[in-house]
């Protein structure tokens, strides 16, 4: 049967199963990652596992990486690399594979089972005769049209943009420690323009996911589903790969009728103004701010590039636009 063409490029990733004599070369090569950072060779950053795509942001996480207790609001790759330093190289890997992380909401309620520290990290390789990925736990061998097609994917995305703005996230009101939210960036937008719905942490659950899902921070003017955040260079990937699946798992799960249904009555409860909401949204829309650069294509953390091409195309085969936001 032949393959759809805007799938074709999916053909150029190869999962590598364990047997495969090159994951000890990688396994090598990300253990020299952690130790030494060195961008000619890779990079090596915090990733969310897959599990941990749905429900509420992660408030704060708990664990054990070899020797170091695992307690932050902010997880970092330093502090993943702490348990391991005292260890020797070649048992990094090994040791990230038995120790466990675990993502609690804002009251200490698991949001996730306790998960290999592994799955936490993501991580290239960089070699002029190959490039490999490592994502939840598992290596995938990227071919060089891939690569180019995550380029011409990620430029496309970034030239597609709503036809409105949104506000500079330093306009938005800050909290007593002088740290501007997401929650408060979403509640200011929609104060300020009432064409904006703030459905930040609205959870709709199915029963594809039992545990909610949230479906947009913000309903645009012309019912886009629009997805915030704000990243930078200390959290790397990890959260706008998180957000690009967030969004995408909220497209898929709006064609379940029932989630439709909930969703409907929650956005009507809201609107204030006099017509009510009854169209399916057409558009996604993911809004991202930048703290510590301009967000450009060239900007976009590697492995966010590649989760943004995955719900690319699968928006593709629904039919619907995703457009990037870049917030001032």
């Amino acid at each position: 049967m032949p393959v759809d063409p805007r799938l074709e490029s999916l053909q150029r990733v190869r999962r590598l199963p364990r047997s495969d004599g090159m994951t000890d070369v990688l396994d090598a090569t990300v253990a020299d990652l952690l130790a030494d950072p060195d961008p000619a060779k890779g990079e090596a950053g915090v990733a969310y596992p897959a599990r941990y795509y749905e429900g509420l942001d992660v408030g704060s996480y708990v664990g054990q990486v070899g020797h170091a207790t695992i307690d932050t609001d902010d997880l970092t790759i330093d502090d993943l690399r702490q348990g391991l330093l005292a260890r020797p190289r070649e048992e990094y890997l090994r040791t990230l594979r038995t120790s466990r992380i675990q993502g609690v909401d804002d009251v200490g309620d698991a949001l996730g089972d306790d998960t290999s520290a592994l799955h936490w990290i993501a991580a290239e390789v960089v070699d002029p005769r190959y490039r490999y990925v490592l994502l939840d736990g598992e290596w995938y061998e990227l071919g060089d049209e891939y690569r180019r097609h995550v380029g011409r994917v990620v430029a496309e995305a970034f030239a597609s943009r709503p036809t409105w703005r949104l506000p500079a996230w330093r306009d938005a009101p800050a909290d007593d420690t002088g740290r501007i939210t997401e929650a408060a960036y979403n509640e200011f937008v929609a104060d300020r323009d009432e064409s904006f719905l703030c459905l930040d942490r609205k959870l709709v659950r199915t029963e594809a996911h039992p545990k909610e899902f949230e479906v947009c921070d913000l309903l645009g003017p012309d019912n886009e589903l629009v997805h915030v955040k704000k990243g930078d260079s200390r959290k790397g990937s990890s959260v706008l790969s998180r957000l690009f699946a967030q969004g995408l798992v909220a497209i898929e799960s709006l064609l379940d009728k029932q989630a439709w249904n909930d969703f409907h009555d929650l956005s009507n409860s809201k609107v204030r103004s006099a017509n009510a909401f009854d169209v399916r949204p057409q558009t996604l829309v993911y809004a991202i701010h930048r703290a510590d650069k301009p967000l450009t294509p060239e900007t976009l953390f590697t492995f966010a590039g590649s989760a943004l091409v995955c719900a690319w195309v699968a928006l593709t085969t629904y039919d619907i636009p995703l457009k990037i936001a870049v917030i001032p």
